[in-house]
Order: structure tokens, then C-alpha cells, then sequence
């Protein structure tokens, strides 16, 4: 689901007036290609915005941006011959050859004086997820028409997990690796609030919980892990719970039901500062996501910052 490079094929390319190059379509991006170059339905190596190419002779035309392929509005991506791949042509559609390429990563740039490995607790690999974008799976939207959903206004700062393991406030990262956030990091001050808050509804209650949300000026939440019962709260006891407590939600743009099509969604992302997060209102298992059906709408956010 979130290779950073797969075998797809070109749903359409559409020329551009004036100009050798077309927009040609791949799932849900829109990539800028040389128009003769390619045609519906051809088979191709699409890869994702963000990604890192090895420095190669095949790749030379990357050098400029250090071998990484850029996102924008325009150009969300980058697609290749599919005869780059060993057997590529053979290869079927969705096939992960991003390890057969050597696409990686670009490093992410970290604040080692304030960050640190720590001992987390044994639920939080249950609440690390892959991150879903429309683009990658428009299908998903065959999932979502029947059920009603939320759609909520997405922030480009990262997830963080704030709990108590009995008596130890701590606040993570949400990574498969996971990081531990020490008293006086720029993180830990906007989440410290949660500490008395979490207290005393584990006083009132009985119940453990931990809360995954943004960090920037103030901590927004977007989710409530139910570390008894090891699941996630649905939409309306998550958004009671967090009313409850006075802790901040993003913004919600819509609740129920809808029919809008991929354009759409792209337009109505379009029209916030960091995309938008779609979910239904009961949390539904979706085997092509191989979790919670949820997914992001972004028109050009790269996979990760370099």
C-alpha cells in the first residue's frame, strides 16, 4: 500500500498546450512527463514524492536535488520504464520494487540533545500505522461510500502518544522505532497539560488512556488509545472523551455521509494548509489497508520531509 516504488499503469496523459510534456495520470497523482513518451495503459515503475534514488547513471537528471524525487501541486511523483526492474514488464500491477530499485528514504533531520531511545510501553506498536493517502488507493472511497464518515483538517507536524504506564507520564513518538521525549523538549511543554487530565480521569474512572495527537504551540488530538481493551475509540466516544477533558481536536470539516469522487476529494484537501484526514464515524477494518480504514488527502505532500 505505501511503497515508496510499485509497477501501476498510466491511466491517462493529457498534453499540455504549447509544450512536448503531458500530465499523465498514475492512481490518484498527476506526474509531468515528456507526452510521446507514454500512453494509457502502459505499464510503469511509478514512485513516490519524497523518495531517494541511488545515485546512478540512470538517475543522473535527480543530481540537482540530491537523487530525490520532488513533490508539487504539478508534478507529485515520478514514473519510470518498467525495464529498470528485473523482469519489470513481467511484474504485476502494485508489485513493491522499491528494494529492487534501491529507493530509500533521505535521512530525517532529528534533535539528538533532546531526543531519546526510551522503554515504551508494550501496546505501542498496536498503535503505529501506515499512513494511507487517497492517491496511493482510490479504491478505498469504494469502502468509505457506504458508511457515514468525518473529515477532519490534517496538520503537517507529526504524531505523538501521551500516556501514563502506571504512575509515568510519558510522550512518544508514533514509529515503529518510537522516541522518548525528555522534560524540556519543545514537544514536551504543549503535552505536559495532559498529565493532570489523564490523572484524574483514571481517578474518576478506572480507565487508562492514552492520547495521540500533533505537537506545535498546543497538543491537538486526533485519536484515544483504550490501553485496557487494545483498540481505538470510534469517533463519538473519542470526540466525548476529549470534550470532556478540554483537550483541542482539529477542525472538522464535515460529518456523514458522501459520494464525492477523487477530484473532489483533492479539491476540498486543496483547500486547507495541510491536507485532511478521512475516516468512518465506526471504525471499519479495511483488508487493503490491513487495519482501520483511514486515509489522508493531500494534492502534493511528499511521503516524508527530507
Amino acid at each position: 500500500m505505501n511503497a515508496l516504488a510499485s509497477v501501476q499503469y498510466v491511466v491517462s496523459v493529457q498534453p499540455v498546450s504549447g509544450s512536448a510534456l503531458g500530465v499523465a495520470q498514475v492512481l490518484g497523482y498527476q506526474v509531468l512527463v515528456k507526452a510521446s513518451a507514454w500512453k494509457a495503459w502502459d505499464k510503469c515503475v511509478f514512485v513516490q514524492g519524497g523518495a531517494k534514488l541511488p545515485a546512478t547513471g540512470n538517475f543522473e537528471f535527480l543530481r540537482q536535488s540530491k537523487w530525490v524525487v520532488s513533490a508539487t501541486a504539478a508534478n507529485q511523483g515520478l514514473i519510470l520504464p518498467t525495464h529498470l526492474v528485473p523482469n519489470g514488464g513481467n511484474l504485476a500491477i502494485g508489485a513493491d520494487v522499491t528494494q529492487a530499485l534501491g529507493i530509500t528514504l533521505p535521512a530525517l533531520r532529528t534533535t539528538p540533545e533532546f531526543e531519546w531511545p526510551g522503554h515504551l510501553p508494550a501496546w505501542h506498536s498496536q498503535v503505529v500505522e501506515p499512513t494511507t493517502n487517497l492517491q496511493q488507493c482510490p479504491t478505498l472511497l469504494n469502502d468509505l461510500h457506504a458508511a457515514g464518515a468525518y473529515f477532519a483538517e490534517e496538520s503537517a507536524v507529526g504524531h505523538w502518544v501521551c500516556y501514563f504506564h502506571d504512575t509515568d507520564f510519558g510522550v512518544c513518538g508514533v514509529s515503529a522505532s518510537g522516541t522518548h521525549v525528555e522534560p524540556g523538549n519543545c514537544r514536551w511543554n504543549p503535552a505536559v497539560d495532559l498529565r493532570t487530565k489523564l490523572n484524574e480521569w483514571h481517578a474518576r474512572t478506572g480507565a487508562r488512556v492514552a492520547v495521540i495527537g500533533r505537537i506545535a504551540t498546543q497538543f491537538v488530538a486526533t485519536d484515544v488509545w483504550d490501553i485496557a481493551a487494545s483498540r481505538f475509540f470510534n469517533f463519538d466516544a473519542r470526540q466525548t472523551l476529549l470534550a470532556i477533558l478540554d483537550v483541542p481536536t482539529p477542525p472538522l470539516l464535515e460529518v456523514g455521509s458522501h459520494q464525492r469522487t477523487l477530484t473532489e476529494w483533492l479539491a476540498l484537501s486543496a483547500t486547507t494548509s495541510g491536507g485532511i484526514t478521512v475516516a468512518p464515524i465506526a471504525t471499519t477494518h479495511c483488508h487493503s489497508v490491513g487495519g482501520r480504514l483511514r486515509f489522508s488527502v493531500s494534492s502534493w505532500k511528499p511521503t516524508r520531509k527530507p
